[in-house]
């Protein structure tokens, strides 16, 4: 792979992903109406457990977009500026107070 197609194919991953976050951004609204206290009917519970399903399909195509873009990367020798490391790190380390110790940190 010349390095011309690596980047292009990088930056079409990346253009990919944010058609992603894009759509994903557009499903959130959508279950706004779980945010008030109270019974659901069966077609409004339907209907949330579709938009989660929806969800987590576009947060799986995410994550195996950020895995093919690192592979991306690493394969044309590009890599992280120390910058860059200490930044993911304090990301990372905020995720897993949130989030608990199933956010896993990523490799850098």
């Amino acid at each position: 792979m010349t390095w011309v197609s690596g980047a292009a194919l990088i930056y079409t991953q990346i253009a990919f992903m944010q058609k992603l976050s894009d759509i994903e951004n557009g499903e959130v609204p959508s279950l706004a109406f779980l945010s008030f206290d109270g019974p659901l009917d069966g077609q409004s519970r339907e209907q949330a457990i579709g938009t989660l399903a929806r969800l987590d399909l576009i947060n799986l195509h995410l994550v195996i977009g950020g895995s093919n873009l690192r592979k991306a990367t690493e394969d044309l020798g590009l890599g992280f500026s120390h910058f860059q490391r200490n930044e993911t790190s304090v990301i990372s380390q905020r995720a897993r107070h949130v989030y608990g110790s199933c956010a896993k940190l990523p490799k850098v």
